[in-house]
């Protein structure tokens, strides 16, 4: 019987990022043969632009105003007295991409969208789309948070007098995980909208991670196994489609530069993006975090993956908040024990043997470049169905 006329249709997947990765994993699909739309607003879409359009096949980009709720022009992430109105033109979102689906979702095999962007499951889910999730974090944050959110309860606290100095221990994860109390998110709005976030990718379709299997083996089968969640590691992203930092314009180009054989280590708040781009160039880190997920990823690069040394940041916050300082000293015994130190020889030779493992994640054969074709042949079977 010769195949249905819709499964000789290659797959049509709708990207909604927040972040620039996600054009990154838009390309790393578009050349397995998948059709690639991002939706996005016009300043992203002129970073976007420049990675997409050096790229083969091509990938669609469709503009929608950004909300006007009073950001500077082109203010549209990275100032942290603006996430609230960040947050809140995110929700205005909303209608545009009901819109879009509206006009289209009858071609659509997938929505892969943010994180950020809870509202879009429901959004999918009434027109019958399934939605990816995106998550740009670790596995091990990931993990971390999971279970903070479930057994966590923020009034234990007073059972220790509240003291931000005090260290608790991260429960039901693979390893012991501890952390301070002012290494931790504290705000209740910032909680609830996490709160939202999870509990939205949670009934998801399933999840994108921008991480490799062999960088948190034990974390992956934590996530999928033990907290029964859907989870295609594809990453990393950089390395898949072949990125170099086309899109950093006004920025460094910092997977170059971790490349370049010169580099000895990499002071890093621990972002995720910069966290992977450092352990996929096999350079050992020196951390240094503030808030979000920086401290979950510390935790991972300096205790589990013991390719790094911490300078010894404890208070969670944004550049607005109060730090305690981190001095010259404090950083540079750090940058000496990794560099110096015989501790240092055997985090440098871990963290060569993680590049090399992340390269090849993404070959053909790889976990990555396995997960990705799992992925992509699931949603063409269930077009079948």
């Amino acid at each position: 019987m010769a195949p249905a006329e819709d499964d000789q249709q290659p797959l049509h997947m709708l990207f909604f990022p927040y972040l620039i990765p996600m054009a990154d994993i838009a390309a790393l699909f578009a050349a397995s043969s998948a059709r690639c739309t991002i939706l996005t607003t016009p300043v992203q879409a002129s970073i976007i632009r420049s990675i997409v359009n050096l790229r083969s096949p091509p990938i669609d980009i469709v503009v929608v105003p950004f909300p006007e709720v009073g950001l500077s022009p082109g203010a549209q992430s990275g100032f942290p007295g603006d996430h609230g109105k960040l947050q809140q033109a995110a929700r205005l979102l909303r209608e545009p991409f009901r819109q879009f689906l509206a006009d289209h979702h009858a071609g659509l095999d997938a929505v892969v969208s943010d994180s950020f962007f809870p509202w879009s499951l429901d959004v999918a889910a009434e027109y019958g789309v399934p939605r990816l999730a995106f998550l740009g974090t670790s596995m091990f944050a990931r993990c971390c948070a999971e279970s903070l959110l479930r057994n966590h309860n923020p009034d234990d606290d007073d059972d220790d007098g509240g003291d931000p100095n005090a260290v608790f221990s991260v429960p039901g994860l693979p390893h012991r995980v501890e952390l301070r109390r002012s290494q931790m998110m504290r705000r209740p709005d910032q909680l609830a909208f996490v709160k939202g976030i999870y509990a939205a990718d949670q009934k998801s379709y399933g999840e994108l991670v921008n991480s490799f299997h062999e960088l948190e083996p034990d974390y992956v089968e934590h996530y999928r196994t033990t907290l029964r969640r859907r989870a295609w590691l594809i990453g990393p992203v950089a390395l898949a489609s072949g990125s170099k930092d086309e899109a950093s314009k006004g920025w460094a180009p910092q997977v170059l530069i971790l490349n370049h054989p010169a580099v000895g280590c990499f002071l890093t708040h621990c972002g995720w993006n910069s966290t992977l781009e450092a352990a996929s160039a096999g350079v050992p880190m020196v951390t240094w975090p503030r808030h979000a997920d920086q401290f979950f990823n510390e935790k991972l690069v300096v205790d589990v993956l013991e390719v790094g040394v911490s300078v010894g940041a404890k208070d969670y916050g944004s550049s607005t908040e109060t730090h305690r300082v981190i001095g010259a000293e404090m950083i540079g015994d750090a940058v000496r024990l990794l560099m110096e130190e015989v501790e240092g020889d055997a985090m440098r030779r871990r963290a060569s043997d993680l590049g090399l493992k992340a390269r090849s994640a993404v070959e053909k054969g790889g976990s990555s470049y396995g997960d990705a074709g799992q992925l992509l042949d699931e949603l063409m079977a269930r077009r079948s169905r």
